[in-house]
């Protein structure tokens, strides 16, 4: 009777044994695929992208109602989705942006220009998203003109925006001498329109001109001189914290079609009109 019990207690030991042995041998892959519902066959975290913008920065990119929205947020938008892939941008502070992709916390930031500094952290594409010229703008009966040659402006005021640096070079070259300064594009606009303060010429960005320009009304009481002060391409760059390249290269072809086929030509006039 007691072996008959010793005997009987083996086999049940020995069947725990099998049954614990069958459990740690079970691929972990695949039970992790079968809780999420994932397979071998599906997208995986490496269709999903990450990007940052510059907040505020109307109409490039800016908040609408929670979301980000602006012309390089659509253009990527359109980009990413004809890739096949996801995306997700969050428009934050511009030294976050950077900060973000040179980290790898994000995947890239726009909307930046290129420089040889930048290079060094991050990857740029071929295809700028857009092009940001510093352009010159006037009243709409001005007899003014502009061929490149800013010492030819000498006699005129220029207005334009305290922090914004781009007049520096020419103000410490001696070909600008009359500066007026003021907190926003829609002061400097109203100063050029009124004729209150001597303003002759305002400078800033196309888009940011012509944006301010819309919400005022007035958009028919000036006009912008044939050529810009200066041209800026505006990128997306990637983080080189991780290999991007082929995700750049990808990027780099839907943008050129884009471009080719009017698409990022509608969404600009979404924006800003034609």
């Amino acid at each position: 009777m007691l072996k008959n019990l010793r005997i009987t207690s083996l086999v049940i030991i020995a069947v725990i044994l099998l049954m614990l042995a069958a459990a740690c041998g079970s691929d972990p892959v695949q039970n992790q695929n079968q809780q999420t519902g994932t397979s071998g066959g599906t997208k995986t975290e490496s269709n999903n992208l990450y990007f940052v913008g510059e907040a505020d920065y109307s109409p490039i990119s800016f908040d609408k109602n929670g979301e980000a929205a602006g012309i390089n947020v659509d253009i990527i938008k359109e980009a990413c989705q004809r890739m096949g892939y996801k995306v997700k941008i969050d428009l934050v502070p511009w030294k976050r942006a950077q900060e973000a992709a040179k980290t790898g916390e994000a995947d890239g930031f726009f909307s930046t220009y290129k420089s040889p500094e930048r290079e060094v952290d991050y990857l740029f594409p071929a295809e700028s998203l857009i092009s940001e010229n510093n352009i010159l703008l006037v009243k709409k009966d001005a007899k003014i003109e502009f061929d490149g040659d800013v010492s030819k402006l000498k006699e005129y005021t220029f207005a334009t925006l305290d922090g914004y640096t781009t007049l520096n070079k020419y103000i410490s070259e001696g070909k600008i001498v009359k500066v007026d300064k003021s907190k926003s594009t829609e002061e400097a606009l109203k100063k050029l329109l009124s004729g209150d303060h001597n303003v002759d010429i305002v400078v800033n960005t196309n888009y940011i001109i012509w944006d301010v320009l819309k919400k005022m009304g007035e958009t028919d009481e000036v006009k912008e001189l044939n050529t810009p002060l200066t041209i800026n391409p505006s990128y997306l760059a990637f983080t080189k914290k991780k290999d991007m390249s082929a995700v750049a290269a990808k990027f780099d072809a839907e943008i050129k079609k884009m471009k080719q086929d009017g698409t990022c030509n509608k969404i600009i006039e979404k924006y800003i009109g034609k």
